[in-house]
Parts: C-alpha cells; sequence; structure tokens
C-alpha cells in the first residue's frame, strides 16, 4: 500500500468537503479557500473575454451562475481525484467482482466515481477490508456534498 497516495487522496477529499461546508453555510467568510479562488479565476476570465469580445458586456450578467457551477465542479473533481487516489493506493482495493482481478486505473475512476456519486453497480467492489470501509466512508461524502451542494445552489 502507498500510504502517501492514500494520504493526499484523503487530503483532497477533506478539501472539497471543507471548502463546500465553509462555502455553503458561512455566515462571516463567505467562501472556503478553493470556492474563493474559483469565483476570483471566473470573474478574472470574464472580465478578460469581456474586453475582448464584442457586447462582452451581457457576458458578465452570468457571472453568477457560471461561477456557482464552477465552484460546484471544483469540489466534484477534487472528491472523485482524492477517492480515486485512496483507491489506487492498493493494488488490491478495488476487484472485478466476477473474477476478482484487480481493476486497472480507469477501472478505479469509473468504481470512485460510480462508488461518491450513487450507491454502485456492482461489477467492481472493494476487494480489503480497508477498501470496504472506504468505500462506506466515498458514498457517504458523495452524498454529503451533493446535499450541500444543493444547498449552495439554491
Amino acid at each position: 500500500m502507498n500510504v502517501l497516495t492514500a494520504v493526499a487522496g484523503c487530503a483532497l477529499a477533506a478539501l472539497a468537503l471543507a471548502d463546500a461546508v465553509i462555502t455553503s453555510l458561512s455566515m462571516v467568510t463567505g467562501t472556503g479557500p478553493v470556492g474563493g479562488r474559483v469565483a476570483k479565476g471566473v470573474w478574472r476570465g470574464l472580465l478578460a473575454v469581456r474586453s475582448r469580445v464584442p457586447r462582452g458586456t451581457r457576458l458578465l450578467e452570468w457571472s453568477g451562475t457560471l461561477t456557482l457551477l464552477a465552484t460546484f465542479l471544483t469540489w466534484t473533481v477534487l472528491l472523485w481525484a482524492g477517492w480515486w487516489l485512496v483507491f489506487a493506493s492498493h493494488d488490491e482495493a478495488v476487484v472485478t467482482s466476477v473474477t476478482g482481478v484487480p481493476a486497472d486505473g480507469w477501472a478505479r475512476v469509473y468504481f470512485t466515481g460510480y462508488t461518491v456519486f450513487t450507491l454502485g453497480i456492482g461489477d467492481y467492489v472493494p476487494g480489503t477490508a480497508w477498501a470496504q470501509v472506504a468505500t462506506t466512508v466515498a458514498s457517504l461524502s458523495g452524498l454529503f456534498l451533493v446535499t450541500l451542494s444543493i444547498t449552495y445552489l439554491v
């Protein structure tokens, strides 16, 4: 098991969740460290486009919507990448359900996506006891992020 990969993955997932909590529920700071940077990046990008495109001022009307979507997508990518690193840290963390053969990199991306954003479909399964626990925590974190994201978007 590559402990550094697992720790980096946990850190990314924790960053996504912490930023979502701070951004969605904070009355004081307004945005988390990631959400604030994303918002600034979207605004700067829109200002740059506005200066080069005729009628670019109308683009600024979409800044709020684009910021919300970019922030949500950033949280999603961070959470997905974090859990993928966790499941990639051990060869037998994810195996095929029929043969028990360890999954390759893309299959782990697939497994991570459907574990975090659904409850899984069963063609790949956790291959070790710690991976079973990690799968449960990943599902819980995905449910938590989706719920917070809905709160944020509304």
